[in-house]
């Protein structure tokens, strides 16, 4: 299994709350751990179930949490739906930043959506 070392954890959240900040999010500590969790999950399923090419934690910063906090600012409503989710980019990202809001993932593959869930 390949999980995410005490330095890639560092790594990414200094790199959160740096693009974050640029973004002009206001992410909580726990908004920040939880999007570490959900990597250190992706990081996990994908190295059986290749869910994305993407694995090196720069990749993961810049490709997937923050091209995925990016549109953050521009949702609306109290519900969103995520269609072709793949590996949660970006509804489930939005979904843990949001819980207050309800998140649909559609994608045609059981296995992505039992992972994103």
């Amino acid at each position: 299994m390949s999980t995410l070392s005490q330095a890639d954890k560092r790594y990414l959240l200094s790199g959160l709350q740096e693009g974050a900040q640029q973004l002009k999010l206001a992410l909580a500590d726990s908004d920040l751990e939880k999007l570490i969790a959900y990597i250190n999950l992706l990081r996990r399923w994908n190295a059986t179930h290749n869910l994305t090419a993407l694995d090196d934690r720069e990749k993961i910063l810049t490709h997937h949490l923050l091209d995925s906090l990016s549109i953050a600012p521009h949702t609306r409503g109290p519900a969103a739906m995520d269609v072709g989710s793949g590996a949660g980019f970006p509804g489930a990202v939005l979904a843990l930043v949001h819980p207050d809001r309800e998140s649909t993932r559609l994608h045609s593959s059981h296995l992505v959506i039992s992972y994103a869930v």
